[in-house]
């Protein structure tokens, strides 16, 4: 994995710059656009004239003008304007706008009609829709000649058609200084209700705020990219599927927060209008259906839950199915449908992570730490989806940042976890092999090692060394310290022998407190000597795991084989270590000595 984290670093450097400079570049002063009227009928307007002056940077329109919604949604621009002039003894059509204001707008039209005069002729002004998911919107006004000047912005107009092309819907207001210019924007939005801040920005500070929005959002685009590439190289090296399941939900989620951003209609498909509309709803719904099934596969609920592990599956499938049908036929159903099974997800993830942690998986609470940042983000979505909130800047990027955090919180969860687990194969494989109270090779172990070991000194023609290490005073400390203190001098042993055996040599524990150590070769009588010198010295050092003032006892049997009576054995270890045993007990020992040499 480290090999490729230079590459990704640079890769997602790369990305985020590219996201930050690639925007279009800023409006221009000077474009050629229709002059206004130089007078308009503002008699009876219910709001007063917006005077822009060079001072000021942004003005919010929320207060500042007026509102109608066309019920049959086909109403033209001079269609309003005549029915004004007709309805001027009667009262206007319009009404103010209020700051935070919801507009329910299935198959109707939202119009808002403004008065404002720039006062300075240096300094173009622009109206900013602040959504970029807005179906359709539109700015008009009457130039010098009468005529109709109008832009034309939204998911139903492709990118390259905007009058600047951008995250958001951007349009100029006329350049007509100490002017009066009324203006007329149309605003359609189906299946969610439009409550998106509209501002007149100046140019100056549009350009800064765009350039920060855009740094941030490349920023995290590069982020969200890094965590991708990562996840599925730790699903290469590692090979565990669950790091493909997680990569898959953070590029879900990476490209669900791209829609709502704008970034993904900007650069990824600006030339599309169906997919720029209906892919935030989709995506959003495989963010939900991919982090379940994430959450499914990596903690198993089929393991302590029937009803939890088939609903859950239900929920995917179930989101998946919704969306799909809503992609091909989209109704307000179908994204409410949408949006509960999401909550349901929501729920179940925790539900399953609860389960997974109460059965004692210690890893689970990481995941659930992971989720939250997204769960916290998600929150004031669902209430704008639902239409409980406005549209701010809470409900457009508290998922992205919740994903910022939360992609690599996940991805350290799952290395963790994936880390943990394969420690835990690794000594459950190692078990038949290993003694369970010192760690060291059992007796299978030790005859599979010394097999390989005679094969290898009779074809190199050199000997090996067997060791043979008994602990003397095991009994003592069984009589009179008990059990724990015995079985933690044979964990002192057993340490000992670790300490001093190489890489390639091999202790092992034979019976109760008996020790062998396997010495690969070639290896010489006087090398033998100071590996069995070593042991002792050891042994000798004290230790708090022993009663005060104790120290092992041993007594230790050194054997150069394959001895010459051992030759016609060939490569049975079996027979190597049984004779190498019966030649022990049977030789004379002086009980003055701690070393004992068997053949040399």
């Amino acid at each position: 994995m480290h090999r490729f984290l230079p590459f990704l670093i640079f890769l997602a450097v790369l990305v985020g710059i590219q996201t930050g400079y690639a925007q279009n570049p800023p409006p221009v002063t000077g474009s050629k656009l229709g002059q206004p009227v130089s007078a308009a009928q503002t008699a009876g307007r219910s709001v007063s004239i917006i005077d822009i002056d060079a001072a000021q940077k942004t003005i919010p329109l929320a207060g500042k003008s007026e509102f109608w919604i066309d019920v049959e949604g086909t109403t033209s621009v001079s269609a309003i304007e005549s029915r004004e002039s007709n309805q001027e003894s009667s009262g206007s059509l319009f009404r103010p706008t209020k700051e935070g204001a919801q507009y329910f707008l299935h198959d109707k039209a939202l119009w808002i009609r403004f008065d404002a005069r720039i006062n300075s002729a240096s300094t173009p002004w622009y109206v900013d829709v602040g959504l970029s998911t807005v179906d359709d919107v539109s700015l008009h006004w009457r130039d010098n000649q009468n005529r109709w000047v109008s832009q034309y912005a939204g998911d139903a107009v492709i990118r390259s058609e905007w009058p600047y092309t951008g995250r958001t819907p951007l349009f100029k207001l006329a350049h007509a200084p100490g002017e009066v210019v009324t203006y007329f924007m149309r605003i359609g939005q189906q299946r969610v209700s439009f409550a998106a801040p509209i501002t007149l920005t100046q140019e100056n500070a549009l350009v800064s705020m765009r350039e920060k929005m855009q740094w941030m959002l490349g920023a995290y685009s590069g982020w969200m990219l890094l965590i991708i590439l990562a996840s599925f190289a730790f699903a290469t090296t590692m090979r565990d599927p669950s790091f493909v399941y997680c990569g898959v939900y953070i590029v879900a989620m990476w490209l669900s927060q791209a829609t709502y951003t704008g970034i993904a209609g900007q650069y990824f498909w600006p030339e599309s209008t169906w997919w720029v509309d209906y892919a935030p709803f989709f995506l959003a719904a495989m963010t939900m259906a991919t982090g379940l099934a994430f959450a499914r596969y990596t903690l198993k609920p089929w393991l302590y839950s029937g009803v939890l592990s088939i609903t859950t599956a239900g929920l995917v499938l179930s989101q998946i199915l919704i969306a799909c049908v809503d992609l091909v036929a989209p109704s307000i159903l179908g994204f409410q449908l949408t949006t509960l099974n999401s909550v349901a997800s929501l729920v179940f993830v925790y539900a399953v992570i609860f389960v997974a942690w109460r059965r004692g998986d210690v890893y689970a609470r990481w995941l659930a730490l992971g989720f939250m940042p997204v769960l916290l983000g998600v929150i004031p979505q669902i209430l704008r989806n639902l239409d409980l909130v406005a549209t701010n800047m809470v409900t457009q990027y508290s998922v992205t940042l919740g994903a910022a955090i939360a992609a690599p919180m996940t991805l350290y969860a799952m290395i963790m976890r994936s880390n943990a687990r394969r420690e835990s194969v690794a000594r459950s494989a190692g078990m038949p092999l290993q003694d369970p109270l010192t760690g060291l090779a059992n007796m299978r172990a030790l005859l599979a090692q010394m097999h390989g070991t005679i094969t290898r000194a009779r074809r190199y023609k050199n000997q090996y060394a067997l060791i043979l290490v008994e602990l003397m005073n095991h009994e003592w400390f069984l009589q009179e310290h008990g059990q724990e203190v015995a079985d933690r001098s044979l964990v002192l042993l057993a340490d000992a022998l670790s300490r001093v055996a190489r890489d390639v040599d091999l202790p092992a524990r034979l019976e109760r407190n008996q020790f062998l150590l396997l010495v690969e070769g070639p290896c010489t009588a006087a090398s033998l000597v100071k590996i069995a010198a070593r042991i002792s010295a050891t042994a000798l050092i004290p230790s708090d795991l022993l009663p005060v003032g104790s120290t092992l006892k041993l007594r230790q049997t050194v054997a150069l084989m394959p001895d010459i009576q051992a030759q016609s054995m060939g490569d049975d270890a079996n027979e190597h270590l049984g004779w190498m045993l019966t030649a022990c007990e049977a030789s004379e020992k002086d009980t003055r000595q701690t070393i004992h040499t068997l053949n040399f």
